[in-house]
């Protein structure tokens, strides 16, 4: 039997609490708008800063999702720096691009430009640092593939 220790225990119970968050909200079910408050509380307490960027994306897009755009967008301009600290270019251009999405939502023209810019440059350095193999590998995965979709629609308006 293997006992996970206070600070594990609360990371996985973190995933696991936005884990159900989202997938209730991403069905439908209202209920999911309400784990999000106490799994992010719970980020918080572990101190993790990957932890706590993975829980501020994961609830920008909750919030998102549940039509709360200036939440979404508090919360993902929130998680990018953390990211960007840690060098992680996956969670980054997935918090400009909520950015961008979220100013989109609140008629912010200027803000969508600059987000959706950002997310590019982003992105971009991912192709660079992964390779085209593997980039190509991971823009087939299907939330990717989604959230790519998304990004692409955001490239072509005016």
């Amino acid at each position: 039997m293997v006992l996970l220790s206070g600070s594990l225990l609360k990371r996985t119970t973190t995933g696991a609490e936005l884990t159900e968050a989202m997938a209730r909200v991403f069905s439908g079910d209202s209920a999911g708008r309400l784990k999000r408050e106490p799994a992010l509380a719970l980020a918080r307490e572990v101190g993790d800063p990957t932890v706590m960027s993975e829980s501020l994306l994961a609830v920008a897009q909750v919030q998102l999702q549940s039509n709360d755009a200036a939440g979404a967008l508090k919360s993902s301009l929130e998680a990018q720096p953390i990211f960007e600290r840690a060098g992680n270019k996956d969670g980054e251009w997935i918090a400009w691009l909520v950015a961008a999405r979220a100013s989109r939502i609140l008629k912010d023209a200027q803000k969508t430009h600059e987000y959706t810019e950002r997310s590019q440059k982003a992105l971009a350095s991912i192709q660079q640092q992964w390779g085209n193999d593997n980039y190509n590998s991971y823009l087939a995965r299907p939330d990717i593939k989604l959230l790519h979709t998304q990004f692409t629609q955001l490239l072509a308006e005016p």
